[in-house]
């Protein structure tokens, strides 16, 4: 996967994808604003077939613990906004590969 670079103006939260990632993550939405706000690498997700632009962001929250996001990005007017789909910490293996 090459990294790439993209610029987000804000976040779109949908409840269901919330609800998930924290009962089974114990990620939240201030983990994943912090991620992105702390600087985070962008990959181009495989098409999902979907009309939004689906992408992966590696970093790190405000606690430093590396994790991975895949957000749908979505435009509006001049800005590109973030809708968070799936949120998960990094395993120790995928920390080595691209950490």
């Amino acid at each position: 996967m090459a990294a790439m670079t993209r610029e987000i103006h804000g976040f779109v939260w949908e409840d269901a994808p919330l609800k998930k990632n924290l009962a089974k993550h114990g990620i939240d939405t201030s983990s994943i604003e912090a991620m992105f706000r702390t600087g985070a690498r962008w990959f181009r997700n495989e098409p999902s077939g979907q009309p939004e632009e689906r992408c992966l962001a590696m970093g790190r929250d405000g606690r430093g613990r590396p994790m991975i996001v895949m957000v749908d990005l979505l435009s509006r007017g001049q800005e590109t906004l973030a809708r968070p789909v799936s949120a998960r910490r990094l395993k120790a293996k995928e920390v080595r590969r691209y950490a």
